[in-house]
């Protein structure tokens, strides 16, 4: 897997290994088809993330049940931030039996799920870890593929410390938070106690 990918909380990469690719008129043929997909891995590597997935959309249409394309379609969309169809396209990919490949798609749906887990962190903590914790279950999976994968190692690390850190922040603010009712329920006792001890003196 080559490539990393920089994220607000650490790095983690993004496995490509985009495989194959170019143009058709009429009749094509399969040296047609895997032309078409170079060029548009090659426009991906280019940072022409548009025109690479308008070609692997074109190379669809020839070849639907291609996993490795659907592949090369995923990491397409992820590099756009298109997060929940990379998602979609990664799962399905999934489906090969390219052991190499499926170990790279579940790489990358947890890079998915690491990915939305920063942008939840600060709304909505409980979610944030739920889809940490699911990353870091496709990590484990790339690794019982390839036990010398060394960023999957790297990303469970970077996704357990993420989760631990928001652990420890909900904690704290649920503590924070019972602090806060315990003490306006006291401040509460307190007001109706003045309470009945102004009513017991009016009548007095």
């Amino acid at each position: 897997m080559n490539g990393v990918l920089n994220q607000s909380v650490g790095a983690f990469a993004l496995a490509i290994g985009v495989l194959f690719g170019h143009p058709v008129l009429g009749q094509e043929t399969e040296q047609d088809r895997h032309a078409r997909i170079n060029s548009a891995n090659q426009q991906l590597v280019n940072g022409e993330v548009d025109q690479a997935l308008a070609t692997y959309e074109q190379a669809a249409v020839s070849m639907p049940a291609s996993h490795e394309l659907t592949y090369n379609r995923a990491v397409a969309h992820y590099r756009k931030g298109e997060i929940t169809k990379a998602r979609q396209l990664f799962t399905e990919a999934l489906a090969t039996t390219n052991s190499n490949l499926a170990a790279k798609a579940s790489f990358n749906l947890g890079n998915c799920d690491y990915s939305e887990a920063v942008t939840k962190a600060e709304q909505d903590r409980p979610a944030a870890i739920a889809q940490l914790d699911q990353a870091i279950e496709h990590y484990r999976r790339t690794l019982r593929a390839d036990q010398n994968d060394s960023e999957a190692r790297e990303n469970i690390e970077l996704a357990m410390q993420l989760a631990d850190e928001l652990r420890k922040q909900e904690q704290q603010e649920q503590q924070e938070q019972q602090e806060q009712q315990e003490q306006q329920e006291q401040q509460d006792q307190q007001q109706d106690q003045q309470q009945d001890q102004q009513q017991d003196q009016q009548q007095d």
